[in-house]
């Protein structure tokens, strides 16, 4: 009988073409998803890296400390840590570093160092532990900003307020590899100028951008400075109008030159608009738009623009111009001259923000934000899984935002920011990384098994009102229900209408205590309820004894008895009612329960229900 079989080099092979398979579709062909990573006090992504195994690194903020987590190529979370000490500890920028495949962090601390801040910078290894950490500062305040690997260590760009020659000035320091200082120059004008970002340079050297009021038009400007390796500076602009205008980011492009986003006051279609400007090696601008909406559209100094593999771009701002409520997290796709391709807003009811997007290998993106709309405490980071048009495959999220695109006529003006070298020395600093325990909740796609909400309404003397969730998906009494995957956190407020009253909620075992928001967390199918009390009415008699005239009035207008004798008021509004005799008569007395006891002619209450009042007048003798 014949048998077949397969050689132990022939069943390795197909073993790594399945796992190759495996991989490649896990990191290719992903579908969208939205999902909050949290915990009970407030998370802030500030940091997104891609690193070399098809995963991320992300730093931010947690109860203080900087957070740092590691991502796999499918976005579990491989590790997550917290360095920090007893004070105000931030992670503000991180990058992978080779050959080592560690990372570099660089931000600021409270805890340790000379001043009221200091840059803080720490080298890690592949899992999060410390190799080395250092503090570097005077007795003002600094904070490290960006930082980069180099060929000889790493370049951090920082904000100084204890060196140079102004109230704050831009901070760059050349490290070796083990955070040596090798060279450091604050650079700046007699006023505030403060760096929000920094990039390698071809063949040596660093660019750098941000926002200077000692230089410019007027007001702030975008200021972008050109320094070699050594520091020197090779050229320096500004860039903007009369009003306030900055950079916060910078991205070196292919073919030469460099992308530029920032914000513009001075040349706008509302109160303030995203604005984005190519230059060229020189700093001379090729291009140069503002995108934004009626209202504020930013990027907080902090947003960041990379160029796809198209040759475009995409972009990460917040926009209150558009979306569902507050700001939301804002996103839009340009072409390589800088016109928009796409733009969609992400974000509930509450303030969502976005400052971290990446193109991924598959053609779509990923967008790290920040939501007050939806996750477990008062802060969550909200990281969302995009296709290549910005959209999420069965998620509620992602609306088409229709910003008003428009040139601008700003030039590059040279400015004389002096350069100043600087002495410090690093300390050590001795911090023990922490496991950290914030969870992901799948927001969407649904899952197999999604569980049902209801909200309904508890009509006391026909109370009405609106109860909504802050992610948008509830808005009863139009929307009642809606779906979620188990382990969501559902925050319900609740508003009343025109007089009633909003008591609070039910049943009890929720533990929503008063009228705050109700947070929900979705371990079952829930139903939940606001109570809501309709008006209380008062009504107004005057007893009017043998011709006698008089008039009772209220002080806020509404009762003007007799004639106008009855009204509405909400629960426990306060009443005041005057009464006042006619020509030839006097007021004797009140009856009725709110004014039975008064012995003047005027009557305080509160409405806390429904009540009858009389007001009794006689001829006077």
């Amino acid at each position: 009988m014949n048998k077949r079989f397969i050689s132990a080099g022939s069943f390795a092979f197909m073993l790594c073409l399945v796992v190759g398979f495996v991989v490649l579709w896990s990191v290719c062909c992903e579908a969208g998803w939205i999902r909050t990573y949290g915990g009970a006090s407030p998370e802030y992504a500030t940091s997104l890296a891609r690193t070399s195994d098809g995963g991320y690194v992300l730093a931010g903020t947690t109860n203080d400390n900087c957070l740092v987590v590691k991502f796999d190529s499918v976005w579990n979370m491989a590790w997550q840590k917290t360095y920090g000490g007893s004070g105000t500890d931030v992670c503000g920028s991180i990058k992978q570093t080779e050959p080592d495949l560690g990372y570099i962090v660089a931000g600021s601390t409270t805890s340790f160092g000379a001043g009221v801040s200091d840059v803080w910078v720490l080298k890690l290894d592949g899992n999060g532990n410390v190799e080395w950490q250092k503090v570097y500062g005077g007795t003002g305040g600094e904070q490290g900003i960006a930082v980069r690997q180099t060929d000889s260590g790493y370049i951090v760009g920082a904000q100084t307020s204890s060196f140079g020659t102004g109230s704050v000035d831009f901070w760059l320091l050349n490290l070796d590899a083990s955070g040596n200082i090798l060279w450091q120059r604050a650079y700046g004008g007699t006023s505030a100028d403060r760096l929000y970002d920094l990039e390698l340079v071809t063949g040596g050297g660093y660019i750098v951008a941000g926002q200077t009021l000692s230089f410019g038009a007027g007001g702030n400007d975008a200021l972008v400075l050109k320094v070699d390796a050594k520091g020197d500076v090779v050229w320096q602009k500004t860039y903007g109008g009369p009003l306030t205008d900055w950079a916060s980011s910078i991205e070196k492009t292919v073919g030469g030159g460099y992308v530029v986003l920032g914000e513009t006051s001075s040349f706008e279609a509302g109160d303030r608009d995203l604005w984005i400007f190519k230059i060229d090696e020189s700093g001379e601008i090729s291009w140069q738009k503002t995108y934004g909406g009626p209202a504020r559209d930013e990027g907080d100094g902090v947003s960041k623009i990379r160029q796809t593999s198209d040759g475009g771009y995409i972009v990460a701002g917040i926009t209150s111009s558009f979306g569902a409520g507050g700001q939301d997290a804002w996103l839009f796709k340009l072409d390589a001259d800088g016109n928009v391709t796409w733009e969609r807003s992400y974000g509930g009811l509450h303030d969502d923000w976005s400052h971290l997007v990446d193109e991924t290998v598959d053609g779509g993106y990923i967008m790290a934000a920040n939501t007050r709309s939806f996750g477990a405490g008062s802060g969550d980071i909200l990281v969302l899984k995009l296709e290549a048009d910005g959209s999420i495959a069965g998620c509620p999220l992602g609306t088409v935002t229709n910003a008003t695109v428009a040139d601008t006529s700003a030039s590059g003006t040279t400015s004389t920011a002096a350069t100043i070298v600087t002495a410090i020395t690093p300390t050590d600093t001795t911090i023990v990384p922490v496991d950290s325990n914030i969870e992901p909740v799948e927001f969407c796609p649904l899952s197999d098994k999604p569980l049902t909400l209801k909200v309904g309404a508890t009509r006391k003397r026909q109370g009405e009102g609106t109860t909504v969730s802050l992610d948008g998906l509830i808005d009863c009494p139009e929307t009642c229900q809606a779906l979620y995957n188990p382990g969501v956190t559902v925050t319900l407020s609740a508003s009343p209408s025109g007089l009633s009253t909003f008591l609070g909620w039910k049943p009890a075992s929720l533990g929503c205590e008063g009228t705050d928001p109700c947070t929900v967390t979705m371990d079952k199918k829930k139903t939940v309820k606001a109570v809501f009390q309709g008006p209380n009415k008062l009504k107004v008699v005057t007893t009017l004894k043998k011709g006698a005239t008089g008039t009772v009035t209220s002080g806020d207008g509404h009762i003007n008895c007799p004639g106008d004798c009855d009204e509405q008021y909400s629960l426990n509004a306060p009443v005041i009612l005057t009464a006042t005799a006619g020509d030839g008569s006097s007021f004797v007395k009140w009856t009725g329960r709110p004014c039975k006891e008064e012995t003047t002619n005027i009557c305080s209450f509160t409405m806390d229900k429904n009540s009858t009042v009389k007001a009794i007048f006689e001829p006077t003798p």
